[in-house]
C-alpha cells in the first residue's frame, strides 16, 4: 500500500457544525486506522520512512535551549519570576517535578528515543491535524476530494507519543472529561485492524510521551506571553479568550501571538494534567533507574479511574494482512 494516500477523503452529501466532539469523530477513525494499517518497523512501505527521534533532533534541541531559560518560570506560574495574570496560567504540573526541571530537559530526547526503541509501539503516523496540512483536488470522476499530509510530523513513531501530541491540542476540560473514552476507541480501532496493544503498555508511552511538549511549550510560554505583555495585551488575557476568534481588531502579527499563547495554554495544562493522572513521575524514575530504558509494566492496574485490569498480554501484531478501505 503506499503512503501517498495518506488521508484522502472524498467529498460528498453531510453537514455539521465544527466542534471538538465532531472533529475528534472524524480524525480519531482516521489517524487510528491510518496507525494500524501501517504498523510495525518492518512494514514494506515503511522502509524509506524515517523514525521520529531522527526527524526531530534539531527541534529537541531548540525546545531544550528555550525550556533552560523559561521553564522554571512557567512552573511556577510567574512571567520571569514576576507573578502576572495566574489566571490565564491554568496548569497544575506534578510538585515532584518542581526543582527537577532542568533534569528533565537533559532527559527529554532520551525519553522520546528509548520510546522509538521499542518496535512493538511503533507505527507511520500523521500527527495533528490543521488546516496548513490539507490539499484539495479533483478525482478521476471530477468530484472535488481532499486529503491531509503533515509533511514535518510524518514519520514512524511510538503510537503513545504521537497520541499523546495529538490530543494535548484539546480544550482541557474536554480531554480530561473523555480521555478513557479516547483510549478505548483508539485501541479498539488498532484491534479490529489485527494489532493489540495492552492498556497498561500505551497509557505508559502515552504519559512518557508528554515530555516534549511540556518541555517545549514550558519554554515557550514565557517567550509568547513577555511578548503579549510588552504590548499590553497579557494582563487581560483570559483562557479561552473570544479575541483569539478573530473579531479583536489585532493586527495579523499580534493575532498570532495571541491565538498561539491559547493553544499553548491548552497543551501546557493537557501536558500537566495527563502527568498527574497517569504518574509521570513514577515512570520516569523507573526508566532513569533502568539505565535510560522502558521498563513496561503490563500488569498494572489502569489509572483512568474506569477500575478495569489491564491486560497482560504481550504487544502482538494478529495480522500482517493491508488493509485498505
Amino acid at each position: 500500500m503506499s503512503l501517498a494516500f495518506c488521508l484522502s477523503v472524498r467529498g460528498g452529501s453531510g453537514s455539521g457544525s465544527i466542534s471538538s466532539t465532531g472533529i475528534v469523530c472524524f480524525w480519531f477513525p482516521c489517524d487510528a486506522r491510518l496507525n494500524a494499517t501501517l504498523f510495525g518497523e518492518r512494514h514494506p512501505d515503511l522502509a524509506c520512512v524515517l523514525r521520529f527521534d531522527t526527524t526531530h533532533r534539531e527541534m529537541w534541541l531548540m525546545a531544550q535551549l528555550t525550556a533552560r531559560m523559561g521553564l522554571h518560570h512557567t512552573l511556577r506560574k510567574t512571567l520571569k519570576g514576576k507573578v502576572v495574570n495566574v489566571a490565564f496560567m491554568t496548569w497544575d504540573p506534578p510538585s515532584e517535578l518542581v526543582g527537577r526541571e532542568s533534569e528533565l530537559i537533559s532527559d527529554m530526547p532520551r525519553i522520546l528515543t528509548s520510546l522509538c526503541e521499542d518496535s512493538g509501539m511503533l507505527a507511520f503516523g500523521h500527527n495533528d491535524f490543521t488546516t496548513d496540512n490539507a490539499y484539495f483536488f479533483a478525482d478521476p470522476d471530477g468530484k472535488l476530494s481532499f486529503g491531509a499530509f503533515d509533511w514535518q510530523q510524518s514519520c514512524v513513531n511510538n503510537v503513545g507519543q504521537e497520541w499523546a501530541w495529538n490530543l494535548h491540542f484539546l480544550p482541557p476540560e474536554f480531554l480530561s472529561e473523555h480521555e478513557p473514552e479516547f483510549i478505548a476507541h483508539i485501541l479498539k480501532t488498532y484491534e479490529e485492524f489485527g494489532v493489540h496493544i495492552p492498556r497498561a503498555r500505551f497509557v505508559q508511552a502515552y504519559v512518557l510521551g508528554t515530555v516534549q511538549m511540556f518541555v517545549f511549550g514550558g519554554g515557550g510560554l514565557q517567550l509568547l506571553l513577555s511578548d503579549l505583555n510588552r504590548r499590553g495585551i497579557f494582563q487581560g488575557l483570559v483562557p479561552n479568550d473570544p479575541r483569539c476568534q478573530g473579531h479583536s481588531g489585532f493586527d495579523a502579527e499580534t493575532l498570532e501571538k495571541v491565538v498561539g499563547a491559547e493553544m499553548t495554554r491548552r497543551t501546557f495544562t493537557n501536558c500537566c494534567n495527563i502527568m498527574r493522572r497517569h504518574d509521570f513521575v513514577r515512570h520516569w524514575d523507573r526508566w532513569k533507574q533502568a539505565g535510560g530504558k522502558l521498563v513496561w509494566e503490563d500488569a498494572a492496574p489502569t489509572s483512568s479511574g474506569s477500575g478495569r485490569k489491564a491486560d497482560q498480554t504481550n504487544v502482538t501484531q494478529r495480522s500482517q494482512a493491508q488493509r485498505t478501505e
